[in-house]
């Protein structure tokens, strides 16, 4: 399963080393397809090679830092889906490869930054969640991403209450011990014991059980902020709830035992619960721009918002998706040029902002156009 994190995409943001190129091309899932999937590939190197040749690099600098892209094409290790993206990157000493489960529009992109502007959505926390599928036979954890499930592994916790308790505790109702015998019977004599006299009641094991559960699951999830889905039936859910201690539980769940149920069907019910705590980060920051708009806590046009982004001031960053805003900055002096179309030795400027803010720890959205707190391509709260 793709996974992308927020640590890779920073990782990318802090390039400072010379020339970089990234690209991006949907893929496609036919085996005809593909094969012109690398035609596209070529060509979309030729174009970042005619790029860097209009920037003054020489032929033979040019093949040296094209030389892992060149070699990947050769091999194009693609898995089959529907609605892959391909993002590539290449600069001095460096190469990564993104197999994406987004269609990324084909276009190649050379500046002295990486282009990660597209990638944007991937990194967001609203891409990962997590399901809990509680039974009494059967526990698992999975991850979750938009094309779907994979189990985590969790070697310490208890997997069933059979597990977790012993047998003979889960599966007695009662319980007897014999005594010596009165003086004179000749026999011995049972004592029976019931619930309630030394042995756990049911929902007591469960409890016991459960609470084994959520130590192995805090311990996996400890760094987390992501969804937690649960999945059981209605008498385990308020027990597990009781015993819970990690904080993205949702308050909603899917009702029944998760035990024969397809991951496509977990997948699609926990993403439909996941998805309202997806939203929360970004409503609340839409309704704080809101609140902050017009006071010297917010800010609307680059000429604000770079230096802002470069002085590590920016909180939250809104950008609208599929808007480019060529030219060029320079963090140390302030000084902000803007072109209509693309020139050479150009910034994407919307881009730029969004490495300077992943650099100072900033949340960044990519948004559609109705989404914006402002009709604008770009809009900040900034800390100070």
């Amino acid at each position: 399963m793709f996974m992308f994190s927020r640590d890779e995409l920073v990782e990318l943001a802090n390039h400072q080393n010379g020339w970089a190129v990234s690209l991006y091309m949907p893929l496609h899932p036919q085996n005809g397809e593909r094969r012109q999937d690398v035609i596209r590939l070529r060509n979309l190197l030729k174009d970042a090679e005619q790029q860097l040749t209009r920037n003054g690099m020489s032929a033979s600098a040019r093949a040296e830092l094209l030389y892992p892209a060149r070699a990947f094409v050769e091999t194009m290790p693609f898995r089959e889906s529907i609605d892959d993206g391909l993002a590539l990157f290449v600069a001095a000493q460096f190469f990564a490869s993104f197999q994406c489960p987004l269609s990324f529009q084909e276009r190649a992109v050379v500046g002295r930054e990486m282009y990660i502007k597209p990638l944007l959505p991937l990194a967001e926390q609203a891409g990962t969640f997590y399901v809990l599928a509680l039974s009494e036979n059967h526990v698992r954890l999975l991850r979750g991403l938009r094309d779907g499930l994979t189990e985590v592994p969790m070697p310490h916790m208890p997997h069933s209450l059979k597990e977790a308790l012993d047998s003979e505790e889960v599966e007695k109702q009662h319980q007897y011990r014999t005594i010596a015998p009165t003086v004179g019977t000749g026999s011995r004599m049972a004592i029976f014991y019931g619930q309630g006299q030394g042995i756990e009641d049911k929902k007591e094991r469960l409890s016991r059980f459960l609470a084994m559960v959520n130590h192995g699951v805090s311990n996996v999830l400890r760094e987390e902020h992501a969804p937690l889905v649960a999945a059981g039936v209605g008498y385990l859910i308020p027990l597990y709830r009781h015993v819970n201690d990690y904080a993205g539980l949702c308050d909603a769940f899917i009702p029944g035992n998760p035990d024969g149920w397809s991951p496509n069907q977990l997948h699609q019910r926990a993403r439909e619960i996941a998805a309202s705590s997806f939203k929360q980060p970004l409503e609340h920051a839409q309704a704080r721009y809101q609140q902050l708009q017009g006071t010297p806590r917010t800010a609307e046009t680059l000429d604000e918002i770079l230096p802002a982004a470069a002085q590590g001031r920016i909180e939250t960053l809104f950008l609208r998706a599929g808007a480019d805003r060529w030219g060029y900055f320079h963090p140390e002096t302030g000084a902000l040029s803007q072109h209509d179309e693309y020139e050479a030795t150009d910034q994407e400027l919307l881009n730029l902002a969004a490495i300077h803010t992943l650099r100072g720890d900033g949340e960044i959205y990519l948004l559609d156009a109705q989404e914006m707190p402002v009709a604008a391509s770009s809009a900040a709260i900034l800390r100070y």
